[in-house]
């Protein structure tokens, strides 16, 4: 069973590719460049305990793998959305950050609304008015990854 997630929402629009979650000038090594760089360097404090709320297609574009370590490393604790390019799903997974997609309207969640994400009922919750919104359930696979920590970490459990 995994602990629901709760935070306030920073809320994106439709077709947010990875170029605007993180510009590639802020590409580094470092991970505090790298963290201060998400959604090109604005409001990187509203990040920190959030989770993102995307429309359609969000993360279209490059599989970069530095843009999910970015949004991680900016304290952002999971992301939802209408729908997610499949490689950020995955490496989202990957790296242990709790991602989910079929929001239907992300217009209806505004910046600063706590919501909860509970992963165990597939579901979006605002916490001031108990509006809940049902997302899609994750692949088993990727479900057990997430559960672990991540990928080393689930593979250190075989």
């Amino acid at each position: 069973m995994t602990q629901p997630i709760t935070g306030p929402a920073v809320v994106l629009g439709d077709d947010v590719n990875t170029d605007v979650l993180q510009p590639s000038r802020f590409f580094s090594l470092d991970r505090k460049r790298r963290a201060a760089g998400v959604l090109g360097g604005r409001n990187t404090a509203l990040l920190d305990g959030a989770i993102l709320v995307a429309g359609r297609n969000l993360a279209v574009g490059s599989s970069r793998e530095a843009v999910i370590l970015g949004i991680r490393e900016a304290g952002v604790v999971a992301v939802v959305a209408g729908s997610i390019s499949r490689i950020f799903v995955r490496n989202a997974v990957n790296i242990g950050l709790p991602v989910m997609s079929g929001l239907n309207d992300n217009g209806a969640i505004h910046n600063g609304d706590i919501v909860t994400l509970e992963l165990d009922r597939n579901l979006l919750a605002r916490e001031s008015d108990g509006a809940v919104w049902p997302l899609d359930p994750l692949d088993p696979y990727l479900r057990g990854v997430l559960e672990a920590g991540g990928l080393i970490p689930f593979l250190e459990q075989a």
